[in-house]
């Protein structure tokens, strides 16, 4: 393979030391190594004129819409998904009566059958999610349970199934 001459400066008359300053030795960009600087400059920036930014954010969600709505949907599932795995390992990834651990199953359920006020303030399970992951996942109210057992207790006059069996 032929090597290439290496390029004089036209300014200094030495080799030119092009493409040699833009590499760096722990493979990372000046940006990764100082994103703190970067995040402080962004901010004062901000800071210095928010409606200028504001208007430019907007006028790209509407150039963009759909990128930004299937980054948003992208990103919301997954979120979804994070925070349900969360809530499942939090009460403890298994049925409290039966024992099933499959998580496609697994459901949070309401100790006292007072869910109707939960439904009522949060509108959705993942807002209860939320909330209950801010109040570190408070054990006395709420337990997981299976769809079966979950639903034979709604039936069953909230108490689940396997249970009356057990008696």
């Amino acid at each position: 393979m032929k090597e290439r001459p290496i390029p004089i400066s036209a300014t200094t008359g030495k080799p030119s030391q092009r493409g040699k300053r833009l590499k760096s030795k722990d493979g990372l960009t000046w940006k990764q190594r100082n994103r703190e600087a970067v995040n402080a400059r962004r901010r004062e920036l901000y800071a210095s004129d928010p409606q200028k930014h504001l208007e430019r954010a907007s006028r790209y969600r509407q150039n963009a819409r759909e990128t930004v709505l299937a980054y948003n949907r992208k990103w919301s599932t997954e979120y979804r998904s994070r925070l349900r795995a969360e809530m499942i390992a939090a009460y403890g990834s298994k049925c409290k009566c039966c024992g099933e651990r499959e998580s496609l199953f697994l459901q949070l359920d309401h100790v006292d059958n007072d869910g109707h006020l939960d439904r009522k303030v949060h509108r959705t399970s993942n807002k209860l999610f939320v909330h209950l992951k801010r109040n570190g996942w408070p054990q006395d109210r709420y337990q997981l349970l299976c769809a079966n057992c979950n639903f034979g207790k709604m039936l069953n006059g909230g108490i689940c199934p396997h249970a009356k069996v057990q008696s």
